[in-house]
């Protein structure tokens, strides 16, 4: 049986193609009698959200079509359709949620497009029993499809995804977030996403990429791509519009032929406008490796035993990742441990962290010495005088040659770093994941030539593995040079 959102309904598997191709066809039904029949190149798009929406197993759609190439006209048609179907057909309420960074534009652009559609299509509805309206009391965010047959209604409700939008209790059918380029990534996860949780319900992404990268969750649903993931670059969509063609050409000349606002968002091309760190994510994948063993293997035979490995430590407390990076090699430098922790005291950390490079037969230690890190160091070199304290003074200059370092060790493939495989037997796989995230969400800043490498905006995004990775590159290539407070000098 398929579940639907309403306890009463059930739809038998074998009426659900019955039920797709119906709502289909009077999706078809409503974009002739309103003079605009989808472009072949938006049909695949309305055809998927019919089929999710009918399935209700919570389904992301992700809809990155050109600009001005009619995505807010694909989702609205489709909507008008769905909510005439619940309504009439399955007999159920349908609730939807149309979301853009501010209300005003939900309001504006998506409930008028509703709105007007609605009017359009008045005189079919008339004789279809159903009608629309705000009603007594309600705010001018609300719209309301209602079958005068059966006395149901559908609620489109237009709301912000603004981080400082208060929106929590919504329960929802359909999310469609409207400019999800822009969305807050947090609020969506958070507050948005979890409204579709208790039906079913599936969300439509609709955006266009952008000259920076605000949203990673869509940027990064948008570069995985997949059966759900719908592209559609201006070129595709000239193809079936002439008025678009023309358009696109002149636009093309106002911007320019090299313009990246114009291959951004028209030609659909993150890769010329990323702010990332990590511009080309197909080359840093190729950097990981699961075959590789430690030199003298992972831990050291004999205490007095010091092998040539460099660590770098990131101090954290609270909800930020405490980090430790270990590196050996002097070509090609290989990753070959993670210490990860997050919410325990500095001292103890300190202490966890040298019996853990012990083991490891580390040399010495680079700390970052900004904010917490002083303190840090100093409970380390107190507790651990056989490892070499580095202590690395943060400033805007100093980072700025890690963080380029670190590009260049990157782009020159001198970096590899373990796979998820080599930690899964000790259950310790999450470190994998958790770099990578911070690895390929990492931006950059530039204070004038300055470079900083940053945590993206957004709640629970953190930079503590790229911080300490380029720490730990640094220093592990200069043995004796003088960096920060500390003075480099390698044991051998």
């Amino acid at each position: 049986m398929i579940e639907l959102a309403a306890p009463s309904l059930s739809l038998p598997e074998d009426l659900l193609p019955l039920h797709i191709r119906r709502c289909k066809k009077l999706r078809d039904l409503l974009a002739t009698a309103v003079g605009r029949p989808l472009y072949p190149y938006q049909i695949p798009l309305s055809d998927r959200m019919i089929e999710e929406q009918l399935r209700m197993k919570g389904a992301e759609i992700i809809d990155l079509l050109a600009r001005q190439s009619g995505k807010t006209e694909v989702a609205t048609i489709t909507i008008l359709a769905l909510a005439v179907y619940f309504t009439s057909v399955l007999k159920r309420p349908y609730f939807v949620g149309i979301f853009a960074p501010a209300k005003s534009q939900a309001i504006d652009v998506f409930r008028t497009r509703i709105k007007e559609r609605f009017s359009e299509l008045e005189p079919f509805f008339d004789r279809l029993g159903i009608i629309s309206h705000l009603g007594k009391g309600r705010t001018t965010n609300l719209f309301f499809v209602e079958s005068l047959q059966t006395g149901i209604e559908a609620s489109i409700k237009c709301m912000s995804s603004d981080a400082s939008a208060q929106i929590k209790g919504e329960t929802l059918d359909l999310i469609v977030i409207e400019q999800a380029e822009d969305a807050n990534e947090s609020k969506l996860k958070d507050d948005i996403f979890p409204m579709a949780a208790a039906t079913g319900g599936i969300r439509v992404m609709n955006g266009t990429s952008t000259v920076s990268i605000t949203n990673d969750y869509f940027f990064n649903t948008c570069l995985r791509g997949g059966p759900n993931v719908f592209i559609v670059d201006c070129y595709e969509a000239a193809k079936y519009n002439e008025t678009y063609a023309a358009f696109i050409k002149v636009e093309r000349e106002r911007y320019g032929p090299n313009s990246p606002e114009f291959a951004a968002q028209y030609e659909l091309k993150w890769e010329l406008v990323s702010n990332k760190f990590i511009h080309n994510r197909d080359a840093f994948f190729t950097l990981e490796e699961s075959d590789y063993e430690p030199s003298s293997g992972l831990y050291r035979l004999r205490q007095d035993q010091g092998l040539r490995r460099t660590a770098a430590w990131d101090p954290a407390r609270g909800g930020d990742y405490s980090w430790v990076t270990v590196v050996e090699g002097m070509g090609v430098k290989h990753i070959i441990d993670w210490w990860v922790s997050q919410g325990v005291n500095l001292e103890t950390q300190a202490i966890d962290v040298g019996h853990w490079l012990r083991a490891r037969g580390v040399s010495r230690l680079a700390v970052g010495v900004i904010g917490l890190g002083a303190g840090a160091a100093d409970v380390f070199e107190n507790h651990f005088p056989d490892i070499d304290l580095v202590r690395v003074n943060e400033d805007l200059s100093t980072q700025d040659k890690m963080f380029k370092h670190l590009d260049q060790e990157i782009a020159n493939q001198r970096l590899r770093y373990p796979s998820e495989a080599v930690f899964a037997g000790v259950g310790e796989g999450w470190k994998h994941g958790v770099f990578m995230e911070q690895m390929l969400g990492a931006e950059r800043k530039y204070r004038g030539n300055k470079l900083e490498v940053v945590a993206p905006k957004g709640k629970a995004r953190h930079d503590d593995a790229v911080d300490s990775l380029s720490i730990c590159l640094w220093v592990h290539e200069q043995p004796k040079h003088e960096l920060g407070v500390g003075i480099l000098s390698y044991p051998l």
